[in-house]
């Protein structure tokens, strides 16, 4: 049988069967997998194998948004806002790096097995023609509320497909039939026929289990389930990706296995938020994350799983060409470049006419997190959305540090900051940030002391060199103080003068601040 024939029996296989549905259609793919290539197995990597590097692999995404007719506006169900989509990579980078809130939640008995993938899924920046993306495709699905995975499942893809041998495609359509909230193809199902593997390779995941609520703000319009709410059926779902079995191993049975040494053997599927129970001689890890289990129960993938993740990238050239540096480079990705930069926390006023003593500061990272310098990063500043803007930029140092001198106010008003980083296409990564910037309120008073003078309480906005001068009703000067005001502003003076009509001259930095006639 040719492999075009082999691809249509597969299908066809899956359109007859597919009926029963399941939280996870991959059961049913594998299912019908396994009537056709009775001999396949699910190879042991871990019998033979451990994982053969440790350094941290980039995923190239794309987020095919094969929305519904009728949901032409971003935003409007099936067609998710990027928000939305950007919570679902959020979601995806926390769990498979033992990043999520909830890693204390896991049963005490099972919390040293956890592991970290050191996977990391990017939107890509680069589309196959090598213009700049966002890693999002948005395409109109008449079948969109009604996809099936048999014949609907080449139709829909054949509709929007980047090459699956250097990005990983995921599709977000409306609904899948018959309850199932996504299915994916792991490797070894399209190892040995590279036409199949380049029409079918991906994840297909209904559009209500895309993202991720904890992401999401007030402001926010997500289309999420009131239990899958989490990600974590796309999470579920690319661990099919990455090689990974249910728990249970498809068969069903305490004979049946995952092919992965550290999850305890389980039965059959579980569902629901059950605690851990007892079966095939060991109590079930149910907050795997290739269980059924709600969202909100899960919270692990054990080392083993991790081990097996990473082989797959190393051993299977369609998933280790995603990785690769020159595909990297291809698809915007590079990771030793610049991805986002973060400000130091900026407390304290501005005053007109003050020098500003605090430098704007702060770090440039690479897509790994890492300090990352000789980054140029820019700073606008503007008094008013109208208004002049000051502009300039420094190289960051090698440990990613970089720092503005600020310039010294000339009116009162809102300053906006902006700090940016960019490459020669687009922009990288910006961050604003407002100060209320007034005029000093300086205030001084007087008060006796003792039966020949008086002293000058001076409470200034803030500290700065001062000078008082004193004169009597003439005009003539007696006498002159120049002092520093301590870090409160205040200072005290004392001008042991008798009796008579005075007059006192406060200047300060920014100039004569008043001129006030005393009488003692």
């Amino acid at each position: 049988m040719n492999k075009f024939l082999l691809l249509f029996s597969f299908l066809m296989f899956l359109t007859h069967a597919w009926g029963q549905g399941s939280k996870c259609g991959t059961e049913e793919l594998l299912r019908e997998f396994r009537l056709l290539h009775p001999n396949a197995s699910i190879e042991n990597s871990q019998s033979t194998h451990r994982a053969l590097y440790d350094s941290i692999i980039i995923i190239p995404t794309v987020v095919h948004v094969m929305h519904g007719l009728e949901d032409s506006v971003v935003g409007r169900k099936s067609n998710l806002t990027k928000k939305q989509i950007e919570s679902q990579i959020a979601a995806l980078n926390r769990d498979f790096n033992r990043e999520n809130w909830d890693s204390v939640a896991t049963d005490p008995m099972f919390k040293p097995l956890g592991g970290k993938a050191k996977i990391l899924f990017q939107l890509a920046e680069k589309d196959p023609q090598g213009n700049p993306t966002d890693g999002i495709d948005r395409v109109p699905y008449a079948n969109s509320y009604g996809h099936g995975m048999g014949s609907d499942d080449i139709r829909m893809k054949n509709l929007s497909r980047w090459n699956p041998e250097k990005y990983f495609n995921l599709w977000v359509v409306g609904e899948i039939l018959n309850g199932t909230l996504g299915y994916a193809f792991l490797p070894y199902m399209l190892a040995t026929d590279s036409t199949q593997r380049k029409r079918l390779d991906g994840v297909v995941i209904g559009s209500y289990y895309f993202g991720s609520a904890k992401e999401k703000s007030a402001n926010d319009t997500f289309y999420l389930d009131a239990i899958y709410n989490l990600g974590r059926t796309t999470v579920h779902e690319v661990g099919h990706y990455f090689n990974l079995d249910h728990t249970w191993g498809n068969g069903g049975g305490c004979s049946s296995t995952d092919s992965v040494e550290d999850t305890p053997i389980s039965n059959n599927p579980i569902f629901g938020c059950q605690s851990g129970p007892f079966e095939c001689g060991n109590y079930r890890m149910t907050e795997n994350y290739m269980e059924y289990s709600d969202d909100r129960c899960m919270n692990i993938f054990t080392k083993g799983q991790v081990e097996r993740m990473r082989y797959t990238v190393r051993e299977y050239p369609f998933r280790f060409s995603l990785a690769d540096t020159a595909n990297l480079r291809a698809t915007g990705l590079f990771p030793y470049e610049p991805k986002r930069l973060e400000l130091d926390s900026f407390v304290g006023n501005f005053y007109v006419g003050r020098p500003v003593s605090r430098k704007l500061s702060g770090t440039v990272f690479n897509r790994l997190n890492q300090p990352w310098g000789g980054s140029t990063v820019y700073l606008e500043l503007k008094t008013s959305p109208l208004g002049a803007a000051f502009y300039d930029s420094v190289t960051a140092t090698a440990d990613g540090r970089f720092s503005f001198q600020l310039p010294t106010p000339e009116a009162e008003g809102v300053y906006s900051f902006h700090a940016f980083i960019k490459t020669p296409n687009f922009l990288v990564d910006s961050i604003r940030l407002t100060t209320q910037t007034s005029a000093p309120k300086n205030q001084f008073w007087v008060g006796t002391v003792g039966e020949n003078g008086f002293s000058l309480h001076s409470k200034m906005a803030y500290p700065m060199n001062v000078t008082a001068t004193i004169g009597d009703a003439t005009g003539r000067m007696l006498q002159q103080k120049k002092f520093l005001t301590l870090n409160d502003g205040i200072v005290e003076l004392d001008f042991p003068f008798p009796t008579g009509v005075y007059w006192i001259r406060l200047e300060t930095e920014v100039g004569v601040e008043t001129v006030k006639w005393i009488q003692r």
